[in-house]
């Protein structure tokens, strides 16, 4: 492939924007275990479209009122804006709307826009050519080039702050909807040719739909429901007067269009906009050779010859470190496929000791790993993995082949995740809310949570409703679910659960919150026992405590009352007494220990806690007294 010419030095951007930290990110996987989910999949916005988005924010606070309408007129333009008339006409007609000029304006005269411009154009020789012949191919318009410029600056790699990726910038389901495949192993959004296909065919629908460019490109951004919508209710089909309305169209949608145009016009007419000595980055060039199994990158970059980083710069859709299971078509440099071709027999050989295995719902590393007789380490070797990352339902794992498994049967096995002791040796004991009576012809299961599930994840496994699922368990959306939770969900019959691992009915203890048998088995759970203990009038939480192995901070976070409450006559209090001897004595160390804390702390000054201040009203005299006489000390706290 030919040498990429040089790219201009990128445009120091004035930073209005907090710096990060001196300290960096930290360390990930511990980071990760704090945050419960792993990191990826953030917003990598590119500084130049950062500093794009503050112009717009500064710039279009209010609606354009410097001109009447909006508009400026090529026959009666002011003197600044002349240069307007020697612009190379696009293919497409221009109304010189004050937010299209004011993009202009921007990119041409001021450091930062044509800084960013500059760069955009120099970028875009990789995919312009591409994008042009699928454009004549489907039919439209070539402005149409200008899209992925002001989405990603041709960036495979751009993920926006609402979960969009890729050169054209698509939606998870919006990529699904147009043929786009994306799971754990592959995210087609960032292929630059299918997603630029699957863009194009988008565009074409919402043309088909619209009839205007503008309204199509509007819709491309904020979606064809809400454009359609603002037609229907002003009765206009011109976007630059729906633009102009009261809850017309977005605010994001009416400055993508001028946007838009903007960069076409700039694209058009390279010279008036600064760009004639910048040199365009050489066009991809590329053959393509399959590789059968998973094989990792490094691997396949080292046969071919070429720098891991220009491997993955050609594949920006591979997810993992390694090639999807079950065979892909990878780009590889021109030149370099027959060695690919000459080592496949070498590879399938080297690589056919592994199985597939697809992921189920309620599966995670750890069970796949204990149910395969591999470390987790080892696991996330295998497959490329990152230290955070997470396997979740319909993720094809590669692993070791056990003798007599075949490929795609490895994934059917029963093995069953083991759970931990809780009562007992066997049983797990599951709380469920007070629900009146189960629905009808339907059958009662329970599924245990695991890392990155949600519960719109969890719904759609077992083929619930939503809204059911969280009335069955009291599940607030705004909140995450958390590992090691198990809800209860209520299936049809003959419902399908080959994608979900269940918990056996026979290893629970179900019962419900607001019982007392809930409470008492969770006591037991933890090697205590409830009693209800009925107070004396005048007793303290401390001295209560110490004869359970209690402190009063266990008491009163157990009956929701302050630590130095005085009890009155006949009061009912909440005690998980230990049950076993060790347990007692361990738990008056424990109270003896805070208690030699409490006398500590009181010493210095501070208002105490201990059985002076909690008790009688001698205590409490002998306690203001000392502090009287502390008080009087330097120094003290």
């Amino acid at each position: 492939a030919p040498a990429t010419p040089p790219v201009p030095p990128r445009v120091a951007l004035p930073a209005s924007a907090p710096a990060q930290p001196s300290g960096g990110t930290g360390d990930l996987s511990r980071r990760a275990k704090v945050r419960g989910q792993p990191f990826g999949g953030e917003p990598e916005e590119s500084p130049e479209l950062a500093e794009l988005r503050r112009f717009e924010e500064l710039m279009f606070r209010e609606p354009p009122t410097r001109v009447p309408g909006g508009e400026y007129r090529l026959d009666a333009l002011p003197p600044e804006l002349q240069w307007l008339k020697s612009l190379r006409p696009i293919d497409l007609p221009v109304r010189w709307d004050a937010r299209l000029v004011s993009y202009l304006k921007w990119f041409r005269n001021d450091p930062r826009g044509r800084g960013i411009l500059r760069q955009w154009y120099a970028r875009s020789g990789r995919l312009r050519g591409l994008i042009e012949n699928a454009l004549a191919r489907h039919g439209l318009p070539r402005e149409v080039a200008a899209i992925p410029m002001i989405e990603s600056g041709f960036s495979p790699k751009a993920t926006s702050r609402v979960g969009a990726g890729g050169v054209w910038q698509f939606m998870p389901d919006s990529g699904r909807m147009y043929g786009l495949r994306l799971d754990a192993w592959v995210d087609e959004r960032r292929d630059w040719e299918r997603a630029t296909e699957a863009a194009l065919l988008y565009f074409s629908d919402l043309y088909a739909r619209l009839g205007s460019t503008e309204l199509a490109m509007a819709a491309y951004n904020g979606g064809h429901v809400r454009v359609v919508e603002s037609v229907r209710r002003y009765n206009t089909n011109d976007f630059w007067q729906l633009c102009r309305y009261e809850s017309g169209l977005p605010w994001e949608s009416c400055n993508y269009v001028p946007k838009a145009l903007a960069a076409a016009i700039a694209l058009r007419n390279p010279e008036a906009f600064g760009l004639g000595d910048v040199q365009l980055e050489a066009p991809l060039r590329f053959e393509r050779a399959r590789v059968g199994g998973s094989v990792p990158l490094s691997r396949l970059a080292h046969l071919v010859g070429v720098s891991l980083e220009r491997l993955k710069d050609l594949n920006p859709e591979l997810r993992q470190a390694r090639t999807p299971p079950g065979g892909y078509e990878m780009r590889v440099p021109v030149g370099t496929g027959r060695l690919l071709a000459q080592a496949a027999p070498h590879l399938e050989k080297e690589y056919s000791e592994l199985a597939t295995v697809t992921v189920r719902l309620g599966e995670d590393l750890q069970a796949i790993s204990r149910a395969r007789g591999v470390g987790v380490a080892m696991l996330r070797q295998i497959n490329g993995l990152a230290d955070t990352a997470l396997a979740r339902p319909g993720m094809k794992l590669m692993v070791p082949k056990a003798k007599g498994t075949a490929l795609e049967d490895a994934s059917d096995d029963d093995d069953e995740d083991e759970l931990p002791p809780t009562l007992g040796d066997e049983m797990l004991l599951v709380a469920v809310p007070e629900r009146p009576s189960a629905p009808r012809d339907r059958e009662r299961v329970f599924y245990r949570v695991v890392a990155g599930d949600t519960p719109r994840d969890i719904a759609v496994g077992l083929g619930v409703r939503l809204d059911e699922l969280c009335e069955w368990n009291d599940l607030d959306l705004r909140a995450r679910l958390q590992p090691g939770m198990v809800v209860q969900a209520y299936l049809g019959k003959g419902a399908d659960r080959s994608g979900v691992v269940l918990l056996d009915p026979k290893r629970l203890r179900v019962a419900t919150i607001t019982a007392p048998e809930f409470m008492e088995l969770v006591a037991q759970q933890r090697g205590r026992r409830r009693i209800v203990y009925t107070a004396r009038g005048g007793e303290t939480l401390a001295r209560l405590g110490r004869r359970y192995g209690l402190t009063a901070g266990d008491l009163g976070r157990i009956n929701r009352i302050g630590n130095g409450a005085v009890l009155q006559r006949g009061q009912q209090i909440v005690v998980y007494e230990p049950v076993s001897s060790e347990a007692r004595a361990k738990g008056r160390a424990r109270v003896a220990q805070a208690d030699k804390r409490l006398r500590k702390f009181s010493r210095g000054g501070k208002r105490g806690g201990d059985r002076h201040s909690l008790g009688s009203r001698g205590g409490r005299e002998r306690e203001r007294g000392k502090s009287s006489i502390l008080s009087r000390r330097r120094g003290h706290r």
